[in-house]
């Protein structure tokens, strides 16, 4: 199933539920995936081309993750050192 499947089935039902409560309905995702694909399109970033994503506990993690998917950007995942 397609994310905007989700999006026209159950808008306000939430896609991405995070430690300490952050959520993100599928409309959510979709609109601000959408809006940050259009960003990287306006700042040069074309098909294929690499980005990298700090990877956190966080909705806008998953927001850039899809971003980058609708651009078909290859994302390289950073995972901050807790430690």
């Amino acid at each position: 199933m397609k994310l905007m499947d989700h999006v026209n089935r159950s808008p306000a039902k939430p896609a991405v539920i995070v430690e300490g409560g952050q959520t993100l309905s599928f409309l959510e995702l979709e609109q601000q995936s959408a809006q940050l694909a259009n960003l990287f399109a306006d700042i040069g970033l074309q098909r294929g081309d690499n980005i990298a994503i700090l990877k956190t506990n966080r909705c806008e993690y998953f927001v850039i993750a899809w971003a980058a998917q609708l651009s078909v950007l290859h994302p390289g995942e950073l995972a901050p050192d807790y430690g």
